[in-house]
């Protein structure tokens, strides 16, 4: 039986995150009995197919139990609002000392009120210590930007 046809079933007496778990389970157990057939038979299809069916049942209980905690949870709930911005001008070596000192890896470049880009520490590790005078921090942003505009 399906995992999902089990989940249904035991969706009518336990709430959707037990049911998910129980219907998972059953199929990881399933999997396991298949996998030990297969080797008790010789038969290498058997364990093949048991480890399809193994990862199927795990990846079907692992959303489930991300999303029902944070159904009711809205990203202006979780979102940080008050950013701290840098300087445009700004040399990579300042930049650097700056997010020591502020304790964040990412800052957000504003022009006026638009956001022109993000920079974020890990763009620069390539870049050797000796270099970070010369370089602006504008060499390693993040220019396309995906926003989601709140009403």
């Amino acid at each position: 039986m399906e995992s999902r046809a089990l989940r249904s079933f035991y969706g009518r007496k336990m709430f959707y995150v037990k049911a998910t778990q129980s219907a998972s389970s059953i199929g990881k157990f399933f999997a396991f009995l298949m996998a030990i057939f297969g080797i008790r038979v010789g038969n290498l299809w058997f364990t093949l197919i048991d480890h399809f069916i193994y990862v199927g049942a795990s990846e079907e209980e692992l959303p489930t139990q991300i999303e029902i905690p944070l159904k009711n949870i809205l990203v202006k709930d979780i979102m940080k609002t008050d950013f701290v911005t840098v300087s445009i001008s700004m040399s990579l070596e300042d930049l650097i000392r700056f997010m020591f000192e502020k304790k964040y890896t990412r800052y957000p470049i504003l022009e006026g009120n638009s956001l022109k880009c993000v920079v974020l520490f890990i763009n620069f590790e390539y870049i050797p210590y000796p270099e970070h005078s010369v370089y602006l921090f504008l060499d390693t942003m993040i220019k396309n930007i995906i926003s989601f505009l709140s009403n």
